[in-house]
């Protein structure tokens, strides 16, 4: 018996969660929602903004969480993982 279904559905709900709240913050998601897997959710750079990545993932780290570079070259881009508390 696989239990799989039963964090696919928590890392779902997070992944559902985050993309409303970052979306909310002016985040654009990198992947369409039809398409978006439950696991990392990739982000777009905040457009207009005087932006830095290093800044924003210290911030978040001294709370607790952790945020990953993005792995696309066709933007810049950041990743979150839905796996545990958000």
């Amino acid at each position: 018996m696989s239990f799989w279904h039963l964090p696919k559905q928590c890392y779902a709900a997070n992944e559902k969660l985050l993309r409303k709240k970052l979306s909310a913050l002016g985040f654009v998601p990198f992947l369409e929602q039809e398409v978006q897997g439950p696991i990392i959710t990739t982000f777009y750079y905040p457009a207009g903004y005087n932006f830095s990545f290093q800044e924003m993932y210290d911030y978040i780290k001294e709370r607790g969480y952790i945020l990953y570079p993005g792995k696309t070259t066709k933007a810049e881009t950041f990743r979150v993982g839905n796996i545990g508390e958000i």
